[in-house]
């Protein structure tokens, strides 16, 4: 029944925003090629000038957006270096054959840690930018989270005949 409802909800999900889409094509191409929300397109790179049509951002939404966006990536820059660095000594060590279990072990508990350190930034990052959209705009990314999450089952659907 789970399934089936968050099918439905995709289904809705993208229905209404290719409606939306078709319903204003003009404005579609005119953030494409003009200016979204006062910053200059060459500024914008596609994934984000998508993101702010898809979820109809104001200008203080997108200035917060990329604010929050700049501070992530500069507060997990080190620690995914970090990660990087351990995971080529790791693979440098399952290379050696004395290589010890509490030394592979230790690494891999050690990159473990950063990553969940680096999926902490993201839920915050995520979390801070939930408050600022509005319920609409809540729905909209909501829609978008249950579609990436329904992602790998879809071709299966589609290969049973059910969808």
């Amino acid at each position: 029944m789970k399934l089936y409802a968050a099918t439905l909800l995709l289904g809705l999900s993208l229905f209404c925003t290719s409606a939306h889409l078709n319903a204003h094509p003009a404005q579609f191409g005119e953030e494409m090629s003009g200016t979204a929300h006062g910053v200059p397109p060459a500024n914008i790179p596609e994934p984000l000038a998508l993101t702010i049509m898809f979820l109809e951002l104001e200008e203080f939404q997108v200035a917060l957006l990329v604010s929050l966006m700049e501070e992530r990536d500069l507060a997990v820059k080190a620690v995914l270096e970090e990660i990087m660095r351990l995971e080529e000594e790791l693979a440098r060590l399952l290379e050696v054959p004395d290589a010890t279990p509490p030394e592979v072990g230790t690494l891999v508990l050690e990159i473990r840690n950063r990553r969940i350190v680096v999926q902490g930034a993201q839920k915050d990052f995520q979390a801070a930018f939930n408050e600022a959209l509005v319920p609409e705009q809540r729905d909209r990314l909501d829609g978008a989270r249950l579609a990436k999450e329904l992602q790998p089952v879809l071709p299966a659907l589609t290969a049973v005949g059910l969808i």
